[in-house]
């Protein structure tokens, strides 16, 4: 499972299993310039960009790129506290 939040890059494909007010932003994908509202239920995709609320997404494809990120997470984490807002994202269990 992973979690997303404000300011978050999806960083693998998959379906929501929760979501509180999420938008996100798939004009890297789509070039819709809108956000886009997402509920449970709904797939996002990698390179979408939370631009409000949270979820949580069940990891459906691409994760080759979701392990390439969790090295580079924990160490940016580690050293200020903090997420990076391009690769953020807090991966659970």
């Amino acid at each position: 499972m992973l979690e997303v939040r404000v300011g978050d890059q999806v960083v693998a494909d998959g379906v929501l299993v929760e979501a509180a007010g999420l938008e996100v932003d798939e004009s890297l994908l789509s070039g819709e310039t809108l956000a886009v509202s997402k509920a449970a239920g709904d797939e996002v995709w990698s390179g979408s960009v939370v631009v409000a609320g949270s979820g949580t997404m069940q990891v459906s494809r691409n994760t080759h790129k979701l392990e390439s990120h969790r090295g580079s997470l924990g160490t940016c984490r580690e050293q200020d506290g903090s997420s990076p807002r391009t690769t953020s994202a807090s991966l659970t269990t």
